[in-house]
């Protein structure tokens, strides 16, 4: 068992036992990785706050060859995210980024971009105004990582420019909606 050190953010947390957690990471170099924090849920466990969705971590782990989760050896809280949980909005949106971030195919040696596009988005939600931008902007890079390029330009299906008249008139051409006449 080799000993690695590295960053990582809490993607989701999961009761186990009496006391512990399964903690669900996205580490900067390793890429998904899963562990329990034993003891977290008992009031006086150092990673009671550390477990917490969003928080960005300094842990230091093991992982056995064919094992599915990792040993984790220490870790230290740089960042809890504090302020996303004080917005409704935040909350949810950045909710919403990790649980994307949960369910896709990180392979680990791109592991950094993603780390990169969560972290950064997590710690810019607070500052943005337009949080529906801020979203559309999220999943439009999560996308191209993951080798996806829609094609925003023109309707694929009906080969024609997707919007059509003036400003004021901007909508999707479709077989329901024709083009609107100047």
């Amino acid at each position: 068992m080799q000993l690695h050190q590295t960053q990582s953010l809490v993607l989701k947390t999961t009761s186990y036992r009496d006391k512990d957690l399964v903690v669900h990471f996205l580490t900067k170099e390793f890429g998904k990785k899963t562990g329990i924090f034993y003891g977290a849920r008992s009031q006086r466990s150092a990673y009671r706050s550390m477990s917490e969705p969003f928080s960005l971590l300094g842990i230091e782990f093991s992982e056995k060859e064919n094992a599915d989760m990792i040993t984790i050896r220490s870790a230290d809280l740089l960042e809890s995210h504090v302020d996303l949980r004080k917005n409704y909005h935040h909350f949810l949106l950045a909710s919403y980024f990790t649980e994307l971030v949960h369910i896709s195919l990180i392979p680990d040696p791109e592991s950094e971009a993603y780390f990169e596009l969560l972290e950064n988005a997590l710690n810019h939600l607070p500052s943005k105004k337009d949080i529906t931008a801020h979203k559309i902007e999220f999943e439009l890079k999560l996308l191209h990582l993951l080798g996806v390029y829609p094609q925003l330009e023109h309707c694929v299906i009906l080969f024609k420019n997707r919007f059509s008249g003036s400003a004021g008139k901007n909508r999707i051409e479709s077989k329901k909606n024709p083009p609107i006449p100047d």
